[in-house]
C-alpha cells in the first residue's frame, strides 16, 4: 500500500497563519463591540485584564 505524502507545514508558517487569524478575529470583535457599544476586554502582558471602550 502506498503512503500518501503530506505537505509539511513549517513552524514559522504555522505561527504566522495563527497570528493573521487572531488579528482578523480581533478586528471583527472591535467592529461588533463598537456597533453594540460594549467594552473589549484585553489581557496585558503582566496578566492584568482591562476593559477598553472601542
Amino acid at each position: 500500500m502506498k503512503q500518501r505524502e503530506t505537505k509539511k507545514v513549517y513552524q514559522d508558517e504555522w505561527t504566522a497563519a495563527i497570528e493573521r487569524a487572531l488579528t482578523r478575529a480581533a478586528e471583527e470583535a472591535r467592529k461588533v463591540a463598537r456597533f453594540y457599544g460594549t467594552p473589549i476586554y484585553i489581557q496585558e502582558k503582566g496578566g492584568k485584564v482591562i476593559a477598553v471602550k472601542p
